[in-house]
């Protein structure tokens, strides 16, 4: 993946640059059309500085704990991933996947949800091989250490990351979050009146412990220029090779 920080541009999906106007101002917005909020609602909005009892972090050790607990019953419970017959002949035929997966989408791409029966069994934390997946093409062939990232653009000092240099020269945060398609229980509208996409269940949601690094130190080890100077905006160019569509509908 790499990371463009640039000014106030933005791509369009076929390559054509937009700039985007920061006089363009919505007239409803509440923010650049001067609305002003009630009083309730500006304190509610207006930032404060929480007392010391729940800012501590001396928690997140005991938390991390209560993840990795979850995390290895979830897995000793689940049967083991295998390379399915039906991946063969296609680009992702190196991935393993649990067998349990409910195709959504026929052979490829792979599209999928777990079994409702095995989410709720599984309880708050979803196992990494039940979670949902929505692809919109091939998986991208890499591995741990072949995989780098890239910041470009508005930077001081241009760099090229590997994972180990991410996963040991930064600091690092893990916590649950939950994802959730935007097409959930869409089988269940489509009885009602027909819609546009594919018919995905109830279990297109999943909450997996996710760890990684702050996007903020890197580009500090970088030297991001400031608002002033046109840093207005990151851009993300990932690996995918995807067939170029007008629309994207999960």
């Amino acid at each position: 993946m790499a990371a463009s920080v640039e000014n106030r541009q933005f791509r369009h999906e076929h390559g054509v640059v937009r700039a985007f106007s920061p006089n363009h101002q919505r007239s409803d917005s509440p923010i650049r059309g001067g609305i002003n909020y009630p009083a309730a609602a500006r304190e509610f909005m207006t930032p404060k500085k929480l007392p010391p009892e729940i800012t501590d972090s001396s928690d997140d050790e005991d938390d991390e704990g209560e993840y990795r607990d979850a995390i290895k019953k979830s897995n000793a419970e689940l049967e083991s991933s295998v390379f399915d017959p039906r991946d063969l002949g296609t680009a992702d035929q190196w991935i393993e996947r649990n067998p349990s997966m409910v195709r959504l989408t026929g052979k490829h791409p792979f599209n999928s949800e777990p079994p409702l029966t095995k989410l709720m069994q599984h309880g708050f934390i979803t196992p990494a091989p039940l979670h949902y997946v929505r692809n919109h093409g091939a998986v991208p062939h890499a591995t741990w250490d072949d995989w780098t990232v890239e910041i470009c653009g508005l930077v001081k000092r241009p760099a090229r990351f590997s994972m180990n240099q991410i996963a040991n020269e930064f600091p690092s945060r893990e916590f649950p979050a939950t994802l959730v398609c935007a097409g959930n229980r869409r089988k269940e509208q489509n009885l009602t009146k027909q819609t546009i996409g594919f018919n995905w269940g109830a279990a297109g949601v999943s909450t997996s412990v996710w760890k990684g690094v702050s996007l903020v130190h890197i580009l500090k080890r970088c030297g991001v220029y400031s608002r002033k100077k046109g840093a207005m905006n990151v851009c993300f160019e990932g690996a995918e090779d995807l067939l170029r569509t007008t629309t994207s509908i999960n």
